[in-house]
């Protein structure tokens, strides 16, 4: 059990589901800056009128990287069957992203958000609107505000912004760059316009404008000249954005435990609001440890006002690490310590100082982070009480967690009530939250295991397998409900692929079919450990001709036999039969919308991106991946 507790820190965790696309429209189409906007916006039946929503808010401002984050109460109109509400836009904002629901489940336009301009007196959106609206579609945004990502349509506003503003430095050079990357100019080319832009002149106090020279010079090869003008920007703007990079850096470059907690401690006072806030101070904490320092840290812990609630919980699990090591009397003193410690954590769970709200999170998002911060704490501090033998404490803490997660309660706090319950003979509770984890999907090998031995010896009537097949069968239907909730409307049209034996695969004659595209290279790590997992999957389906899938080689430096030969250097002696192909052109990503490795594509049989997997996560890849195919197949 012990190797369960800590698993994973789910700070800042909201589970949110997507629902479909309702209409949401605006009193007036060309607001101006400091406008206070009637939001009007109409359910598809996910919404009921009894439910309270809020409008989620993104403002982008002129010259500053982060978006700020608002939330306005919507209120049903019965006589115009809408809900309603009001926002007065700030002053400094040129550009808005918007999106509906009610904490859970939200509804973003398919991940495509609603977008607001705002315009001068003359009628025109305000300089930097088209320009951050390019920037939203390029996958650089936070979480709450992640747009799907369009280079062709981050192409086409940097084109309106540079057509309304030929002076906007920032623009040309996005405008340049993505034109680079998607290979519409070489790089002679390129580094021609880059140098041609910078020598017309820019702001050195506009952070926006220094941002992209600064950006452009190191891609020519002048890091001296892009540093000076960094360090000379942070001189007069201490607490900028640029500021707070740079002092990242610093901390990241520490030399020893001293200076870096003194660094620390400076970064913590500039900068209270970051979101590289709870990062920071579990750097400290790993800091200290390190060292063997633990008092010291729990005494300097205690000195700041206000610390992550995960900080003191990556303290208390130090205290539980080696216990094979250590005596029976040492374990029992060091779980009493873990318990005292995460004390201190729940009671910085607790807090709901709006202080300390990362920028990009409205009110209402940091409210629920919080929330979900405190279920978390709860129940590794339930999971401690339970290795600590104090098993009626155990179960009052985890179900308290348990309610507060509620329909998100993760898996390892299922399994944690489960044993606990067992260890106190209460048999058929823990059967129950057994069955409740499978029909969730929130069970793993050891609560299946659990649902078996409790089914026999409860004695309960019928077959085994029927019993579960029967539970299994409900979670996966309530799963494919939720991912017709979750679907992408991006239609695309793709060119063609090699085979690594020079076989020329056209993605147009697979109209008609499901399509898995799974994009990787030689040089990325995760790609190694998806590329196996996405092998099993194949296997599942390769007798289906309703389903093609292709594994794709992008992004090598590489090209010809030179890239052929690493990329079986790569496999080895591995005996895949997935279809492994190469993209020659590099352009595949770019018209995917894909911006790391590895990444899958799920694509309907009319050609459209339903999903997208960024990234590999080993637990659950295959029901989580066969889901989407799944659901494809029956559309």
């Amino acid at each position: 059990m012990k190797s369960r507790i800590f698993m994973t820190l789910l700070f800042l965790f909201v589970c949110a589901y997507s629902v479909t696309a309702g209409e949401l429209t605006f009193s007036s189409e060309k607001p101006q800056k400091g406008t206070i906007v009637t939001i009007n916006y109409k359910s598809e039946g996910e919404f009921q009128k009894n439910e309270q929503l809020n409008v989620y808010i993104c403002c982008f401002y002129s010259g500053e990287k982060t978006i700020e984050g608002f939330d306005a109460p919507m209120t049903f109109d019965n006589s115009k069957f809408k809900f309603e509400a009001t926002f007065q836009i700030p002053v400094k904002t040129n550009f808005v992203l918007f999106k509906v629901g009610n904490g859970k489940r939200f509804d973003t336009k398919h991940s495509e958000f609603w977008q607001l301009f705002l315009y001068g007196t003359d009628g025109k959106p305000v300089r930097g609107a088209n320009l951050n609206c390019a920037v939203s579609y390029m996958g650089m945004l936070p979480q709450n505000a992640g747009r799907i990502v369009n280079f062709t349509n981050a192409i086409e506003y940097f084109q309106k912004e540079i057509a309304l503003y030929p002076d906007n430095i920032q623009a040309q050079i996005g405008y340049s760059s993505l034109n680079f990357d998607m290979r519409k100019i070489s790089k002679d080319e390129f580094d021609e316009s880059l140098k041609k832009i910078i020598k017309s002149g820019f702001n050195e106090n506009d952070e926006g404008e220094l941002r992209a020279v600064v950006r452009a010079l190191r891609t020519l090869d002048k890091s001296d000249k892009a540093q000076e003008l960094e360090h000379k920007f942070v001189e007069n703007h201490l607490q900028s954005d640029l500021a707070e990079e740079l002092a990242m850096a610093k901390l990241a470059k520490s030399d020893n435990l001293k200076e870096f907690s003194s660094d620390v401690q400076k970064y913590i006072k500039l900068f209270p609001e970051s979101p590289n806030r709870e990062r920071v101070f579990s750097a400290l904490v790993s800091g200290y440890l390190q060292d063997n320092r633990y008092d010291e840290i729990f005494t300097l812990l205690n000195s700041y006002t206000d610390v992550p609630s995960s900080a003191y919980a990556k303290l208390a699990m130090a205290y539980l690490e080696n216990s094979e090591k250590l005596t029976e009397k040492q374990i029992k003193r060091n779980i009493g310590k873990a318990l005292d410690i995460l004390k201190y954590a729940i009671d910085e769970a607790r807090k709901l100082d709006y202080h300390y709200k990362p920028k990009h999170l409205s009110d209402s998002e940091w409210k629920l982070s919080k929330i979900y911060e405190y279920a978390d704490i709860l129940k590794i501090y339930g999971q401690v009480n339970h290795l600590a033998g104090n098993n009626d404490d155990a179960i009052k803490v985890l179900n308290e967690s348990k309610k507060i997660f509620d329909g998100s309660t993760p898996p390892d706090l299922y399994l944690e009530l489960i044993e606990t319950y067992i260890e106190t003979y209460r048999d058929s509770i823990a059967y129950n939250l057994a069955t409740e984890a499978i029909i969730e999907s929130k069970n793993s090998k050891e609560t299946d295991n659990y649902h078996k031995i409790l089914f026999d010896t409860l004695k309960i009537e019928g077959e085994y397998k029927q019993v579960y097949d029967s539970l299994s069968s409900i979670a996966k239907s309530k799963r494919l409900i939720e991912l017709a909730d979750e679907q992408l409307n991006i239609p695309v049209n793709l060119g063609s692929v090699t085979s690594l034996l020079g076989k020329e695969l056209k993605y147009g004659s697979l109209k008609g079919k499901v399509i898995v595209i799974d994009l990787w290279s030689t040089w990325c790590g995760p790609c190694k450990e998806s590329l196996p997992a996405m092998d099993n999957l194949y296997s599942l389906y390769k007798d289906s001709s309703d389903v093609v899938f292709t594994s794709i080689n992008v992004w090598e430096k590489e090209a010809g036999k030179e890239r052929l030969d690493i990329i079986k250097k790569f496999f080895g002696k591995s005996d895949y039969d997935l279809p492994i192909y190469i993209d020659n052109t590099n352009l595949l990503p770019y018209t995917l919308g894909v911006t790391g490795l590895p990444t899958t594509i799920y694509i309907d049989k009319k050609g459209i991106i339903r999903f997208k997997d960024i990234g590999y996560v080993s637990a659950d890849f295959l029901m989580n991946t066969s889901d989407k195919i799944d659901f494809l197949l029956k559309k």
